[in-house]
């Protein structure tokens, strides 16, 4: 990865440097946004699932309980009264499904439903529809399968549902549901022959279904999804404005008198040793300053040194001058022209001495 940002980069300024590599990285963090975005949307419908689950499953057990009661404790307290008044509150269905009512006034609550689905319902308001009969059929093709869930889809909503079978499990339940003629004739008065007899022990006779709305799932992963997208979003703001910032800074603090020392590097290169330029660079108490002081120091030392350098080189013509000239003169003492003419002329001062 590091060569590949050398052969892309390395060729650039420094600022230019830094521009690519926010460039680069901006795209890698947004689609870090949208994945992490897609997998929270996962997480937390399946995290609202399960928790709309939970309360789901605690109602259906909770409703088995009423029943419970209600089949144990509180009809066997009535059951001379329906010989000649029926009284619905003894029917474990009707009272799971009241209480139901009452645990909607719950606001954890409110969007569920209760229905114990049955094909041969006593109560029309019982009677399973095309989609719960379906499910009734499942359990009774599957025995082994204690639970249903999933999403069902009607004209105006959709709904997750957990479905529970609904079996005779106890034989107190035939004295109502068995046959016509051993039923209270308070039941028969208000509810008639036509549905819930002939029940038989062991038989799945429908579903116990607890629903909520779809939409109410969806809302709840949407808001937590636009909660989170919100921090997100709000956390890449603050790494652009940084990177902006620290961009801004970067420019002012050290680019900018990098710069100022390499035009100082550029001048001393062509024998111009105005450094005024690093003043300003050199009262900074920062690295920078300190690089710049160095570069001072180093400045002056060399042009001391370009200025001795150039004593030293005029000297040495100098003197190569001088040298070059007192060759010159041996050259000529030395030629036999010039011997002859010191000769003659030391014969000319003897004759002249003479006379």
């Amino acid at each position: 990865m590091f060569n590949f940002l050398d052969n892309l980069i390395g060729n650039l300024k420094l600022n230019s440097k830094i521009k690519t590599i926010f460039l680069l990285v901006m795209p890698i963090f947004l689609i870090g946004i949208i994945i992490t975005g897609l997998a929270l949307n996962q997480i937390l419908t399946s995290s609202y699932k399960s928790e709309v689950t939970s309360k789901a499953l605690l109602a259906m057990e909770t409703m088995n309980s009423v029943r419970e009661y209600t089949s144990n404790h509180v009809r066997p307290e009535l059951v001379d009264r329906l010989k000649s008044e029926f009284l619905p509150e003894t029917v474990p269905a009707y009272s799971a499904t009241e209480v139901f009512k009452n645990l909607t006034a719950n606001p954890n609550y409110q969007n569920f439903s209760y229905k114990e689905a049955t094909v041969n319902p006593t109560n029309p308001r019982d009677q399973a529809d095309e989609f719960e009969t379906q499910l009734i059929q499942q359990f009774r093709r599957q025995q082994d399968v204690e639970e249903l869930r999933g999403f069902r889809s009607s004209a105006r909503t959709k709904s997750f549902y957990i479905a529970h079978p609904l079996k005779v499990s106890q034989a107190s339940c035939l004295e109502c549901h068995g046959n016509v003629s051993d039923a209270p004739q308070s039941l028969i008065d208000k509810y008639g022959t036509e549905g819930g007899f002939n029940w038989e022990l062991g038989q799945i006779v429908g579903a116990q279904i607890v629903s909520v709305p779809a939409d109410q799932i969806q809302q709840q992963t949407k808001q937590a999804i636009k909660v989170t997208m919100g921090f997100m979003l709000a956390f890449l703001a603050t790494m652009v404005i940084t990177v902006i910032l620290v961009n801004l800074s970067l420019q002012r603090y050290v680019i900018r008198p990098i710069k100022k020392v390499a035009r100082a590097a550029e001048s001393i290169s062509h024998k111009d040793f105005d450094l005024s330029l690093l003043r300003p660079v050199q009262s900074r108490l920062d690295e920078l300053g300190h690089l710049a002081k160095v570069f001072q120091n180093m400045a002056d030392q060399v042009y001391t040194r370009e200025q001795q350098l150039e004593q030293k080189v005029t000297e040495l013509k100098v003197k190569i001058d001088h040298n070059r000239k007192e060759k010159e003169v041996k050259e000529i003492v030395n030629t036999d022209f010039f011997k002859d003419l010191e000769n003659r002329a030391q014969s000319l001062r003897k004759r002249h001495k003479k006379s």
